[in-house]
Order: structure tokens, then sequence, then C-alpha cells
């Protein structure tokens, strides 16, 4: 029978982004099956008898189909430093000696990779990438906006409960209390004008 080609078993890119475990782990998982049906066996266990009988030698490929798969994360590009991160420590750890993939060749892959996230940074989630002074800004504009309406309750007998939205402001808790207590949009949001509509 001939083998079917190395899939990445629906994974594509998103494999590496999982730190290229998805084939890999697939590979590696039939490879611990088949040496622990080949224990089982072995040893006569009811277990191994559940199995077709294991061929001498029958592991080789199995290794083979890992070490590809793990050859191809490694040749695919990076998304983010993470991927560059796994891709030096697999390299260092030495499993594309066992294969026909020139070390010059993964070399260049994460250079490519290191070269392309230097020129397209990774947009950075939430405040981490923030620049210093626009974070600065935002938590000043946050807490101006959280005192105005905290003064504002206090001032109109509105119970603290009734500002739990305040700890995180989404736009239809905002939305509404302007609504419930005719507040002004634009007093509000940067204190200025009038208070109420």
């Amino acid at each position: 029978m001939k083998p079917r080609p190395l899939k990445t078993f629906g994974c594509g890119n998103s494999a590496l982004s999982r730190g290229g475990r998805c084939a890999p782990a697939y590979w590696k998982a039939a490879r611990e099956m088949d040496s622990a049906t080949g224990d089982d066996q072995n040893h006569e266990l009811l277990e191994g008898n559940q199995h077709l009988p294991r061929e001498m030698l029958g592991w080789l490929p199995l290794v083979a189909k890992y070490r590809a798969a793990i050859m191809a994360q490694l040749l695919t590009p990076a998304l983010n430093a993470r991927e560059v991160e796994w891709k030096h420590a697999v390299f260092k750890g030495g499993d594309h000696e066992h294969t026909d993939i020139k070390p010059e060749r993964i070399e260049r892959a994460i250079a490519d990779d290191v070269e392309f996230l230097r020129t397209h940074p990774v947009r950075q989630s939430g405040k981490k990438g923030m620049d210093p002074q626009k974070l600065e800004e935002r938590r000043a504009w946050n807490a101006a906006f959280r005192s105005r309406v905290t003064l504002f309750a206090e001032q109109n007998g509105i119970d603290k409960s009734k500002l739990a939205w305040l700890g995180r402001s989404r736009h239809q808790d905002l939305t509404a209390f302007a609504e419930r207590h005719r507040l002004s949009y634009n007093w509000l949001l940067t204190g200025e004008g009038a208070q109420t509509r």
C-alpha cells in the first residue's frame, strides 16, 4: 500500500500559531500508540490482541512522517515572534538532522520570518502596544469621566449600585444612563457645556 502524502489535518498556518503541534502531535501520538501496541503484543496482553500484528520496524514510517511534519512547520512562514521562538527551539533540538532538509534552508526561512516581522509589526491587542502618552491620556479621561458620573449620582441621590457599569463602561450602559437622566452627551464625555438636555 502506497503511503498518502502528508497533510496538516486542516490546521494550515494556524498549526504553527499553536506551537506547530497539529500534524506533528498526530504522528507522535501514532508512534506512541504503535509502541504501546507492540509492548502489549510482546507481553501477550489482551489489549495487544485487539490490533493487527505489529510489523518489524513498522514504527520507522511514523517517525519519518513526524519529522516531515516538523520540517513543514519550520518552513511555513511565521505569523508572530512566538512562532519564530518556537522555530529556533526546534531547530536547536536537531530534528532536521534526520531529514533531507538542509540546515541552511531552515535558517533562511527563520531569517525571512524575522525580517518580515521586523518590517511588518504585528498589531498588539489591548493596551499592551499603546503609546505611553496615549495610554496616560486614556487613563486621565477615564478618571475624569468616572468622577463626573459619580459626582452627578451623589448630587442626585442615585444609588451606587446603579453605577456598577462604570467599572467597565460600555456604549449601551453610557447611553442608557444618559437617556434615563436626560444628560448631555457632550457634558458626559467632555465635561463641557450644559449638564442636561
